[in-house]
Order: C-alpha cells, then structure tokens, then sequence
C-alpha cells in the first residue's frame, strides 16, 4: 500500500505544475480604434465611464463602440454594447474587415466567481454569438496562473489568425491548442501539444503501475 501511494503522490507531482500568482499593473483605459486592411472600415473602441478612464481633452472627439464607414465624419454602420470592463488593444482580434472579432477580457477575476467569468467572447456583426468561461477551456481551472484579478488562462505569443478562413487558434496554459470560427465562435478542434501528450503518458503508465502493483501476489509465509 505504502508503494501505491509513493507512486501516486509522484504522478501527480509529476502532472501538476505550482500556481504562480502575479502583481497587477494597470495602465488607464483610453479611447482606440482598428482600422480595416482595405482603410474603408473603422472600428471605435470608446470605454464607459463605469471603469477607470485616464481624462482626455480629446475624449469627446472619439464616437460610441461600433463598426463605422471610415469616411469624414465615420458614418455608422452598428454600435456593440460596451462592456463594463477595462478595455485595451490586445484584447481584440479582428477580421478582415472588422465584422466579425473575439475579446479576450483582461481583469478576468473581478467581481464574482472567476470560473464562470468569459475568457473569450465571440461577436458577429455586433452581436454575441459564443462564449466560452475557464472550465470551458481548461481542464484544471484551479491551476491556472494567476495574478490579484487575472487569470492567465493562454498564452499570448500562441495566438494566430488565418484572416482567409477566419480561423482563430490559441495555446492554453494546459498546452491545448484550440481552433475556433472566429465568424461563430464555435471550437472547430481541440490539439494537443507534444508537453500535453506526455501529460496524459504520465497518467496512463502511472496507473498501469498502480493496477500491476495491487495484481501482485503477495509472498507466502
């Protein structure tokens, strides 16, 4: 018995990295925009006053969040709701031409339970169309790294966008490689990564282990 539980301690040693937990440095939010490769769209992002927003002469001259036509002055095409949530560049990945993009919320920790909080939400022509929270895309939430009010949930440098296909992948801190339609939001594949490969190994040859273990005759007296 005792051999079965050094075994088993040693697996999930093995499997289970340590949480790091972060400092937060948070920059102001401040007005910003996307601009489509062909220059005729625009998309305005404008925070709401319900999150810190550094003060700005200029912060009049920006119109509400919304995709417009990139003319003098933008004229509208729709509005998206704005979220009460510090917004900044980074956490926005867009289409060619701007109608379809995913917001991958920073300060994902704040206010609530940080597992059903969205990690990544999904829009189309303005409209919410998927959402995914962190037991959504990991499958061991409590080992996320982590600071005061964010989970780091994927890596950043991982992120790519076939802007042909609108095919949006992202690496996870569990080194699963998602690929998502960025048009509907919808996961198309679920990769593992050759560190999560051997993360299921560890699992597999530690419990053949356990069974061969228990299996073993015990010595006559």
């Amino acid at each position: 018995m005792k051999k079965i539980l050094c075994i088993t301690a040693l697996i999930i040693l093995v499997m289970i990295k340590p949480v790091n937990i972060y400092a937060d440095s948070f920059v102001a939010s401040r007005p910003f925009y996307f601009i489509s490769q062909d220059e005729t769209r625009i998309f305005f992002v404008t925070p709401s006053f319900c999150f810190w927003r550094e003060p700005d002469d200029t912060w009049d001259d920006y119109p509400p969040t919304g995709l417009y036509y990139n003319t003098d002055p933008p004229t509208l095409i729709y509005l998206v709701e704005n979220p009460c949530w510090r917004l900044v560049p980074v956490s926005f990945i867009f289409s060619y031409d701007l109608s379809h993009f995913a917001w991958i919320p920073v300060a994902n920790m704040r206010y609530g339970d940080r597992h059903s909080k969205n990690m990544i939400v999904f829009y189309n022509n303005g409209i919410m169309t998927n959402a995914y929270n962190l037991r959504d895309v990991t499958a061991f939430p409590g080992f996320v790294p982590r600071s005061v009010s964010s989970l780091f949930w994927y890596d950043f440098t991982s992120i790519t966008l076939n802007k042909r296909n609108n095919r949006l992948s992202i690496t996870t801190a569990e080194n699963v490689r998602y690929t998502f339609d960025i048009s509907t939001g919808r996961i198309i594949r679920p990769t593992l990564t050759p560190r999560n490969i051997m993360f299921y190994m560890c699992g597999t040859v530690g419990g053949i282990l356990v069974l061969v273990i228990q299996k073993k005759p015990e010595a006559t007296q």
